[in-house]
């Protein structure tokens, strides 16, 4: 159970924050009248940070060392890469999260229990259910501009890029 829990968490660190930026790309990407996608990435963006947050918590001790010290999860250069992100697009970055990822503590034998385990396995189903639509909308995005039926700064290279590494 504690392998389950620690790897579960582990897993959501690093794709959590990789799939929230997905979605501030796409949302960045969308001129100002494609209404309709600007908020549904946005919506994504929102409910990867609101996970991504969850996890954080759920994380703190309860992840093995080598994945803090890895740099996998946040850099040195994260929460500054944030603030510039969020002052040159107007998109809102929760920086508390990154700060909150810094101060994660590494875990003991006593964060696997019955309950903890249920709230991951909560969460997992969560995100599976996120992930996937999040992918729907990717492929769709990418389906529309390759018809000429969409614009997006984003390349649909970038697009395909993205969609693989969600799947």
């Amino acid at each position: 159970m504690e392998n389950y829990i620690r790897t579960s968490l582990e897993t959501h660190l690093f794709f959590g924050r990789i799939m929230k930026e997905h979605a501030l790309f796409l949302l960045a990407g969308f001129p100002a009248g494609e209404t309709g996608y600007r908020e549904k990435a946005d919506w994504f963006r929102q409910q990867f940070e609101e996970a991504l947050a969850h996890v954080v918590c759920l994380a703190d001790g309860a992840v093995w060392q080598e994945a803090l010290r890895s740099e996998e999860i946040v850099t040195e250069f994260t929460e500054m890469a944030e603030v510039q992100t969020e002052n040159l697009t107007g998109i809102p970055i929760d920086i508390r999260i990154t700060q909150a990822e810094k101060r994660l503590r590494a875990g003991c034998p006593c964060a696997a229990n019955s309950g903890m385990a249920q709230q991951v396995q909560m969460l997992n189903q969560k995100i599976l259910w996120l992930l996937n639509g999040l992918i729907a909308f990717k492929e769709n995005i990418l389906q529309n501009v390759l018809t000429c039926s969409l614009y997006t700064a984003n390349y649909p290279l970038l697009i395909e890029h993205i969609i693989r590494e969600a799947k």
